[in-house]
């Protein structure tokens, strides 16, 4: 039977690895975090942003005029279609739309005459 040596480095070469790991990713949180609070003006914007490393997601800062341009295309684009029974929430340039349909339309219980109409 073939004796297997076992490197006892190994165990601390695996937790090393993993420690510079975290530290990699410690340090790619705090740069875009320098990032956000350096380069973004709108402090809607900088939570919305912080919120998102919180969540585990990649941020990248980008304020070139052609990287903004290409994103305003791409919110253009994905823009959801004008419908005469749905409504649009949301800011013109977001990207955050939800289509609802109307509320329905008011009708004043108060007066007994309006009732007989619609029963």
């Amino acid at each position: 039977m073939a004796k297997f040596h076992l490197n006892p480095l190994s165990g601390v070469k695996r937790r090393l690895n993993r420690v510079n790991e975290n530290l990699c990713a410690l340090q790619r949180v705090i740069s875009t975090n320098l990032a956000i609070q350096n380069c973004v003006q709108n402090k809607e914007h900088q939570d919305l942003l912080f919120a998102m490393l919180q969540l585990g997601l990649q941020v990248s800062v980008d304020s070139r005029k052609s990287c903004v341009e290409n994103m305003k295309k791409y919110l253009y684009s994905v823009r959801p279609a004008q419908l005469n029974n749905l409504v649009r929430i949301g800011g013109k340039m977001d990207g955050g739309y939800v289509m609802l349909p109307p509320p329905p339309p008011h009708i004043n219980l108060a007066a007994k005459s309006s009732l007989s109409r619609y029963f």
